[in-house]
């Protein structure tokens, strides 16, 4: 998500893949943008930003494959208009 004006639109991540290496899902949607961040604890209020810009999936579901940086890692996604 999200839609402005549908409460049930929410940006939460849906799945977390290990294959080859960790993969995020969520719902994207038309008209915005979303970025990916990483921290390395739970204090970082907002992490290092890995990607910006990315924009939604023609199918919906975004994917992206994080690089491989080590653990502990936390994970968020952000959302804006372009």
């Amino acid at each position: 998500g999200t839609h402005a004006t549908n409460p049930l639109s929410v940006l939460k991540v849906l799945a977390v893949g290990r294959g080859t290496g960790l993969t995020l899902y969520w719902h994207g949607v038309a008209g915005r943008r979303y970025a990916v961040y990483r921290a390395t604890n739970l204090a970082e209020t907002v992490g290092t930003p890995l990607q910006s810009g990315i924009a939604p999936e023609p199918s919906g579901t975004n994917a992206w494959v994080a690089p491989g940086l080590g653990y502990p890692s936390f994970y968020r996604i952000g959302v804006s208009k372009p």
